[in-house]
């Protein structure tokens, strides 16, 4: 795992894979209080990160239905 809270992960499946470790590692309680905390600023890092390209795709895809539902009003006039 990246130790470095401010590397961006290489894409949303790595950040994802990466945030599944975080949550194994903190249930799992066995790290020092203060790999913990730097453990959840990684997480909270990535948290940010997958939110940010979820709105982006969510984005993209209210705007290819607006285009489709626009295309379609133009065949049925």
């Amino acid at each position: 795992m990246n130790s470095q809270k401010s590397v961006p992960p290489k894409n949303f499946e790595k950040a994802l894979a990466e945030l599944e470790e975080i949550s194994t590692r903190l249930e799992n309680g066995d790290a020092p209080l203060d790999e913990v905390v730097k453990i959840y600023e990684r997480g909270a890092v990535l948290i940010d990160y997958c939110q940010e390209r979820l709105t982006e795709a969510r984005g993209k895809i209210q705007k290819l239905e607006k285009q489709t539902l626009v295309g379609m009003d133009d065949v049925t006039e």
